[in-house]
């Protein structure tokens, strides 16, 4: 299409009051050095007189013979605020001009605004050219605007990462020129009515090449007047509260449109914008994440004052405070709504750990599986975070049902974190997954009847476990007395049944009493016996209390000698000799299990976990037959190293900004493995592709790593009671 080498300037006009305003606009623009300038006046539902008034005002100035200066009125009846529709209203009507521009009609401009701004994108291939600005500040009286205050904000150095992460210009500070930009994306979103000048750079800028080159100009350029009196569109300290809350409410409407649109044309050469979300709901008395906040508050506080990793935020519950104020720099955090996370923590009665009871674990169960009361809030929740902060990715650690159907409602990455299957004397590993924690994480996306290749990695597993300064102890002395009798020795060792593992992947357990009745009669009757390692956690609250005690009744009610109860206080290389020494491993999920599997033990789960493959550890009827179990020790060997060095992380680098960022990157190559060639071709993806080299375990930093607050805070008041209710 030939286009007018014209520029036309769109100016919203709304009230006759600010006629005197508008004429200064208007000379403005009729001193332009670049002399086609058009200008195109929108209102919205004037009457014909009305409309007659502003055209007149219009005629009293001289503008070029190439030119239209005139009124387009809209009349629509709703939405009640027209402001987008005017000025896509404006864009189709001024089809024929190559450029065009908006201007609020309260704004002013140099002389050589437009001149400067069209002469950089004759010269490029840009699409559209941004300017600075001055900003006036002014007071108003009834006859009066008194000009209290003038300031240049101009732009040395602009990247386009900028222009993706926050607002840069304001409405009058650009122009686009229509003949390098598809007519589709000519147009503003009419959804919204607050930042859709944002929304447009950002659909123009993200998809065309853009110029920069008049922003450093320090020349009178846009004038930009913002007044004290409130009647500008953002909120003031002069609004009355209604209006104040209808302004923060359109700010919200156009935050999240631009958050979506942002979503849908990030490109990978940004750094992303990620959030932490630190569980607000009092799990286990509210204090079950403090360690993961004082660890985050560890990596973020050790970054340089000039902090970097800005696009990485953690937002926390009033009951975290204590230990994100402990840092001297807190600007890698904000504090969750504080009236939203009261009310989600008056569900739960009592703020102490002994009562977390099972009203607590069914609240809990409920918002993983993403459902209830808590879920609903904590959507609404993760909508006000969104307003303080933009995030395109959010963390969570462990399992949380409203952040993973936020983020999919949404277009946004969701990223588990999670403590691995190895605990000290190992190092200690962690998740860092796409698709989820325990038995809903990677592995759950591999093909179905999938058997693992020969690998590679099998080879490091003896390094592994010598590095880690394992040393085995001789066989334990309780042992030696059970295969005086011949019999073959089952480890049973329990897990806390608050434990989201079982909780969620349980299957049909629904306690651990229930585990031990189905596993231990068809065991001993075929020789086995079983020992029975209680958690040491299990004196902590009451709930997980009397699921033990049920465990240890019903075990009193067998044959002591066949079915025993080993609750002795032992250090982790102990707890190593329990496993290594012991013929077989039984568990629903514990992470015990695949510490046995590491080193050697046969091992059987009875749930879903985030470490096994079908068909690659045992069966509970293989060790009640007997069977001979070599070929499938190779392939559970291989199942190891296939988590160890293809699918798990060191701990410590999920606390550590710059490894975190690293980890996110591959977490989002997986998911990429995944959408693009499905199940099969993730399995290729993560069998050639060695995520965790053996080095990353031993020459990572191990400062900072999972911490716990020190004694201290661990103890300070404000952890065992929650903050006041709002």
């Amino acid at each position: 299409m030939m286009y007018k080498e014209k520029i036309s300037v769109l100016i919203r006009f709304h009230d006759l009051n600010h006629l005197e305003q508008l004429s200064i606009c208007l000379l403005t623009l009729a001193g332009q050095t670049f002399r086609d300038v058009e200008p195109v006046l929108l209102t919205q539902r004037f009457s014909s007189d009305e409309i007659a008034e502003v055209q007149a005002l219009l005629e009293q100035f001289s503008w070029s013979g190439h030119v239209n200066p005139r009124v387009l009125n809209l009349d629509l009846s709703e939405p009640e605020d027209l402001r987008s529709h005017l000025l896509n209203l404006g864009i189709r009507e001024t089809s024929d001009s190559r450029f065009f521009a908006v201007l609020d009609y309260d704004d002013f401009c140099g002389q050589h605004h437009y001149e400067r701004l069209i002469d950089s994108l004759r010269e490029s291939q840009a699409a559209i050219s941004y300017s600075g600005m001055i900003l006036v500040e002014q007071a108003t009286s009834r006859t009066y605007n008194y000009t209290v205050n003038k300031k240049f904000f101009v732009k040395e150095h602009v990247r386009l990462q900028s222009l993706f992460e926050n607002p840069q210009f304001q409405m009058g500070c650009f122009v686009v020129d229509r003949s390098k930009v598809d007519n589709n994306d000519l147009h503003f979103d009419e959804s919204i009515v607050y930042e859709e000048d944002y929304n447009f750079h950002l659909r123009i800028s993200l998809q065309y090449p853009s110029s920069f080159s008049v922003v450093a100009e320090r020349v009178p350029a846009l004038m930009r007047t913002v007044r004290k009196d409130g009647t500008n569109s953002i909120v003031s300290d002069y609004d009355e509260p209604e209006l104040a809350a209808k302004k923060l409410a359109l700010r919200r409407e156009g935050r999240r449109a631009n958050g979506r649109l942002k979503n849908s044309l990030f490109r990978k050469e940004f750094d992303p914008f990620v959030l932490f979300w630190t569980e607000p709901f009092p799990i286990r008395g509210g204090t079950a994440y403090s360690w993961v906040v004082y660890s985050f508050g560890i990596g973020m506080s050790n970054l340089p004052k000039q902090n970097q990793y800005g696009h990485l935020r953690v937002t926390y519950s009033q009951r975290y405070k204590p230990l994100v104020t402990s840092f001297s720099r807190t600007n890698w955090a904000f504090e969750q709504n504080s009236s939203l996370v009261s009310r989600i923590e008056s569900f739960v009665d009592g703020d102490d750990l002994a009562e977390w009871d099972g009203t607590g674990v069914a609240l809990w169960t409920d918002l993983m599986r993403g459902r209830g009361a808590i879920y609903e809030l904590e959507r609404e929740l993760l909508d006000r975070a969104y307003d303080t902060f933009q995030f395109r990715t959010v963390l969570t650690w462990g399992v949380n049902g409203a952040v993973a159907r936020y983020c999919s409602d949404n277009d946004l990455n969701h990223v588990s974190l999670e403590l691995g299957p190895t605990r000290i004397p190992f190092l200690e590993t962690g998740h860092c997954d796409p698709f989820g924690v325990n038995a809903a994480c990677v592995m759950s996306k591999l093909p179905e009847g999938f058997v693992l290749p020969e690998l590679e990695t099998e080879r490091w597993l003896d390094q592994f476990v010598a590095r880690c300064g394992v040393d085995v102890p001789p066989m334990p002395d309780l042992y030696r007395n059970v295969r005086a009798d011949a019999r073959k020795i089952a480890l049973l060792p329990l897990q806390l049944a608050d434990d989201a593992n079982f909780l969620l992947h349980a299957d049909r357990y629904t306690s651990f009493a229930d585990f031990l009745s189905d596993v231990v009669p068809p065991l001993i009757e075929s020789g086995w016996t079983c020992i029975i390692r209680p958690h040491p956690g299990a004196e902590r609250a009451a709930y997980v209390r009397a699921d033990h005690q049920k465990c240890r009744e019903w075990q009193l009610s067998q044959d002591q000698e066949k079915v025993i109860w080993f609750d002795e206080r032992i250090g982790p290389s102990q707890q190593i000799g329990l496993l290594k020494h012991a013929d077989a491993v039984v568990s629903v999920n514990s992470s015990m299990a695949f510490e046995a599997m590491l080193m050697g033990t046969p091992v059987v789960l009875m749930g879903r976990s985030s470490f096994d493959l079908p068909g690659h550890t045992a069966k509970l009827e293989d060790l009640v037959e007997h069977r001979d179990l070599t070929d499938l020790l190779l392939l559970q060997r291989r199942l190891v190293a296939f988590n160890l060095f293809h699918h798990l992380v060191p701990v410590g680098e999920l606390f550590s900004p710059s490894q975190l960022m690293r980890r996110l990157d591959e977490a989002e190559q997986i998911r990429e493995a995944y959408t693009a060639r499905g199940s099969q071709g993730l399995a290729e993806y993560l069998t050639r592709n060695v995520r965790t080299r053996l080095t990353d375990y031993f020459t990572m930093g191990l400062s900072p790593t999972r911490v716990s607050p020190v004694d201290m805070m661990a103890k300070a008041t404000l952890f065992a009671k929650s903050p006041p209710r709002l």
